[in-house]
């Protein structure tokens, strides 16, 4: 069992310990910087607080955490519905309908049942972050109207379906995705003859939906050549009755690890992504990674180059930091290879900790400052020097040991939290000149354990989730502003 611990307060920022074994937090998603997450948020009871919605049971909030007894198990159903709550009623489609419920007291009412089974979607591939859970989001409100659309995506097109007061029927079949092609397989080998394998053709069909509004967007790839793609953006106006004409932009070449997402609010497409490389200009190759974003639609690309081991990569690389609505871009860069080989050589052999830097370029102006507006220096130990790879070194090589996705003390600015030791987190505010020097707070954690952030009781600061052996989860609550 995990030790409940309370964190060293230093100022008013404390941290209130909760077991939660229900939850578990994987990840951040490197691009926006949200957490991923085996629940959702949602206020199903009514009292104005946002409860946990997981693939079976309800976590009820009470004040600003979740007791034991506030489980409340959903209605019963099959492990193939998909579950999704909207303005405090949770819809489950199935393969044998549409059913909306309402909780009253510790009771599921069902106050809606359509008899529309869910379509088969084939073998589509969840979301990212969403492999193995029921909370695959299906509604969105296309035409504005309050009442959301059941929405399915089928290899024969998107299926919409509509509530006009009579329950949900089907409006038909929008043909908008892309036709199937061959799929890009390995070169296949005809000597010796124990390797020779009879393959038939693979058909794939690849892209993306956005669905925003009353538009949806489909995003689709194609490779130019070894080292770089192109994408291509169809936009539909669409309403629950009908699609418009579509508008079609397709991107220049771009660099092969660059990928489309959202970086601001401007409707152009973005794209970011990183890459390794090295310097031969010295005696020993220093190694570098290289963060690339683009907010043209590629036509212009921003690069920020960082000193780091190879294959490592930041937690994060885009977040919005000082809450403006614009993603900024973060990068890491380790000091081990500061000075000259003899200075970079003896680190490795016999330093048991390393200097680590984080860096912020603001988004301004349609693209990022020159210059970090913040920027943070602090030690990991590593019990070991680096030369022994031990658990710590590959954790720091891996991007564990630090996290810039969270808001402690809901000033709208990100916050630094540095796993110094293993057995240890600091959590760093950023005040007006930036990051302190000194922790404001500090938890004392199991050496095996894996920490995360995220916004867990949705009360706009956040959260330290700490996953221990025996699949004992911790949350810390963050309390106070620390003022």
């Amino acid at each position: 069992m995990m030790a409940v611990v309370l964190a060293i307060a230093i100022g008013a920022l404390t941290f209130e310990p909760s077991e939660m074994p229900a939850i578990d937090v994987s990840g951040v998603q490197a691009l926006s910087g949200e957490a991923i997450t085996n629940y959702g948020h949602a206020d199903l009871n009514g009292d104005g607080v946002s409860d946990l919605l997981l693939n079976d049971v309800l976590l009820i909030q009470r004040d600003g955490r979740f007791p034991a007894d506030s489980a409340c198990p959903l209605p019963e159903s099959g492990d193939d519905t998909l579950l999704q709550a909207w303005d405090g009623r949770l819809y489950a489609w199935s393969d044998s309908g549409l059913r909306q419920y309402r909780l009253q007291g510790d009771t599921w009412e069902c106050t809606a049942d359509d008899a529309l089974p869910r379509p088969v979607a084939g073998q589509f591939a969840p979301a990212a972050g969403l492999a193995g859970t029921r909370r695959q989001g299906f509604l969105h409100d296309c035409d504005g109207d309050g009442t959301p659309e059941a929405v399915a995506v089928t290899p024969l097109g998107v299926l919409l379906y509509v509530d006009h007061g009579e329950g949900y029927a089907e409006t038909g079949s929008l043909s908008i995705l892309p036709g199937m092609r061959l799929a890009n397989r390995a070169p296949r080998s005809l000597s010796p003859p124990e390797v020779r394998r009879l393959v038939f053709p693979v058909l794939e069909m690849a892209c993306r939906l956005v669905l925003e509004q009353d538009t949806i967007a489909v995003i689709t790839r194609d490779t130019v050549d070894v080292e770089t793609v192109r994408y291509t953006r169809k936009r539909y106006g669409w309403n629950s009755a009908e699609t418009t004409t579509a508008v079609t932009e397709t991107t220049q070449p771009l660099a092969r690890h660059m990928h489309p997402c959202r970086l601001n609010g401007d409707g152009v497409l973005d794209f970011a992504g990183g890459r390794w490389t090295s310097s031969e200009a010295a005696m020993l190759p220093m190694p570098y990674h290289e963060t690339w974003a683009s907010l043209d639609g590629g036509r212009t690309v921003h690069i920020r180059r960082s000193s780091a081991l190879p294959g490592f990569r930041p937690r994060c690389s885009f977040i919005d930091f000082d809450g403006d609505g614009d993603l900024d871009m973060v990068t890491e860069e380790t000091g081990f290879f500061d000075g000259g080989l003899r200075e970079t050589v003896s680190r490795l052999l016999t330093l048991p900790e390393v200097r680590h830097t984080v860096n912020v370029y603001l988004q301004r102006d349609g693209g990022f400052e020159e210059n970090a507006a913040y920027r943070a220096s602090f030690t990991i130990g590593l019990e070991h020097p680096a030369i022994g790879q031990d658990d710590a070194f590959m954790r720091y090589r891996a991007g564990e040991l630090v996290d810039i996705t969270g808001d402690f003390d809901g000033d709208g600015k990100r916050d630094l939290v540095v796993r110094d030791r293993l057995d240890r987190l600091s959590v760093h505010l950023t005040g007006p000149h930036g990051y302190t020097n000194d922790p404001h707070a500090v938890l004392s954690i199991e050496r095996a354990a894996r920490s995360a952030v995220a916004d867990v009781n949705d009360d706009r600061r956040s959260d330290i989730v700490v996953h221990g052996d025996a699949h004992v989860t911790m949350v810390y609550f963050s309390r106070g502003n620390g003022a």
